[in-house]
């Protein structure tokens, strides 16, 4: 990625070095246009060989050929293909098997016998993107469908069949509530697919992106309910909070497609004998603090919540007493809601009005190309500052009340941040005669609807002259102080529709992100708009 432009002497978008050194293919992914110049300028100039450009465009060629890329025939279609082969089904089975780290099981809590009623909680269990992980079909492993993932078992899928095949019951929940009472809960969870600098936190404490979640633990727990926690990541993080909500804890890692091999280990057989233990160990320590973000387990100070190399099997009896927990909700100086695809998005919706239906139809985009002949909708992601961090937004001609929003499955607190902006980072690409608006929802409680005297929670800013003013083909930094949201009609503290453009015209934008931005030191409502280059 870019590696060509580490070689001394060249630049990102020039390297007739690497060209003559034997590299035949750049990975170049923003400069791509400049560098093909250039490579061509080169070779005009003699600084690079027709020879060695033809021997560069023979094995490009020779490798397409042999897929049959030249041919017509459909690459993954031949008879060595090993692609969901049953003996690769196994080995990735015995892998999560023999991988996935019991950290916690008070009270012999687990396996989990036969004849029991499950309640299993979190939509990571039907996500099967959530136990993928980032570089899975798309960059960042996001927004990939159940049906993406052919002849795989969510999570829930594969816990219910399990727990089917030993006379037992599984009973689904968002939030924890079930319609008949478990005999045990099984908490599903764990961070959002990324990849590379997407990953990085400023703390290495869990933070569910659902706020709500970690309430559904403390329900569970006050019942007095045997719960365990399957936890989704690629490292260690401070978990304290979750790990003393749980009765037993179970690592996963990122399972991939066998995740029969969870339900492997977790449950016993109809006899209630168990066929596979606990046998993974941690290959990280694991942090007691979010101070530990640098833990090696030759440190002179090395005080970790469980050494490298720990791991428990059903043959120990250790029991986990309560642990320290840190305040893990500090105020953010900027909360990013929309990034491109390069940013979990909470959510990206479309709505709008069906004459024919008469209601409204709500569709979450979940693919590259999103096109609705119905709404006319067309939305596309492109690459702006990085990698698809950027999206088109084209609403269509169709004179219909249309949204594009992006929701949550719990409430965001922007409260604090009087003085502060919603900052939007986009370009107008089509002006329309109708209006557009910048929405927000939020939610109130019986007695925040009394202290405002208004059950409203909704604020709509009109962006139309902004963007009719500043119609350039530039790309725009606009900041609307949050001053401009607080009303009596609004619940800073429970914001729930985190932005949402609404219009009836064909508008067409091209939006990098929406973020809120703190300490900006606005104390009227009145936007500020910039160039952004």
């Amino acid at each position: 990625w870019n590696g060509h432009g580490q070689v001394p002497g060249c630049t990102k978008s020039d390297c007739p070095q690497s060209l003559n050194a034997g590299v035949d293919i750049f990975m170049v992914p923003d400069e791509w246009k400049e560098l093909y110049t250039n490579t061509l300028n080169s070779v005009q100039n003699e600084d690079i060989t027709i020879s060695r450009l033809d021997d560069a465009v023979r094995r490009v060629l020779t490798v397409k050929y042999r897929l049959g890329l030249l041919s017509g025939r459909v690459p993954h279609k031949y008879e060595h293909n090993y692609i969901g082969n049953e003996n690769h089904k196994k080995i990735a089975r015995q892998a999560v098997r023999e991988s996935i780290v019991l950290l916690k099981n008070n009270n012999q809590t687990l396996p989990i016998k036969s004849n029991k009623h499950i309640l299993v909680v979190g939509s990571a269990s039907q996500n099967i993107s959530s136990q993928m992980g980032g570089w899975t079909i798309t960059w960042q492993g996001r927004g990939n469908l159940n049906s993406d993932f052919p002849n795989t078992l969510s999570i829930y899928e594969a816990i219910e069949q399990k727990a089917k095949s030993i006379n037992g019951s599984v009973e689904y929940s968002d939030d924890g509530t079930f319609k008949r009472k478990p005999d045990v809960v099984i908490f599903v969870y764990g961070e959002e697919p990324y990849a590379e600098g997407d990953g990085d936190r400023k703390n290495i404490f869990f933070m569910h992106h659902n706020k709500s979640f970690i309430n559904s633990m403390q329900k569970i727990y006050d019942q007095g309910i045997p719960s365990v926690s399957l936890f989704i990541s690629g490292r260690p993080l401070v978990v304290n909070q979750e790990l003393n909500l749980s009765d037993a804890f179970v690592q996963l890692w990122l399972p991939g497609t066998a995740v029969e091999g969870i339900g492997d280990v977790i449950f016993t057989n109809i006899d209630n004998k168990s066929e596979h233990d606990f046998v993974g160990k941690l290959s990280y320590s694991w942090p007691k603090l979010s101070t530990q973000a640098d833990l090696n387990h030759r440190d002179i100070n090395y005080d970790p919540l469980f050494e490298y190399g720990y791991g428990l099997s059903y043959k120990d009896n250790i029991f986990l007493a309560t642990l320290p927990e840190e305040n893990k909700s500090s105020k953010s100086d900027e909360i990013t809601i929309f990034v491109g695809s390069a940013y979990p998005s909470y959510g990206e919706t479309v709505s709008y009005f069906s004459p024919e239906k008469n209601e409204r139809v709500y569709d979450g985009i979940n693919s590259d190309i999103y096109i609705d002949k119905n709404s006319g909708f067309n939305i596309t992601k492109f690459d702006f500052k990085k990698q698809d961090d950027a999206k088109s937004i084209n609403f269509g001609s169709k004179d219909i009340y249309k949204t594009w929003f992006i929701g949550s499955g719990s409430s965001e607190d922007i409260s604090y941040m009087e003085s502060g902006s919603v900052q939007l980072i986009l370009r107008p690409k089509k002006i329309s005669s109708e209006k557009i608006t910048l929405d927000f929802g939020c939610y109130k409680t019986q007695e925040q609807i009394k202290n405002s005297g208004s059950s409203v929670c909704y604020k709509s800013i009109d962006l139309t002259t902004m963007l009719k003013d500043n119609f350039d083909n530039n790309w725009k930094e606009i900041n609307i102080p949050i001053r401009c949201l607080m009303s009596s009609d609004f619940e800073a503290s429970n914001l729930t529709l985190r932005s949402q453009l609404s219009t009836t015209g064909d508008w067409e934008l091209e939006l990098h992100s929406i973020k809120f931005i703190n300490n900006q030191g606005y104390n009227s409502c009145s936007a500020i708009i910039s160039n952004y280059e």
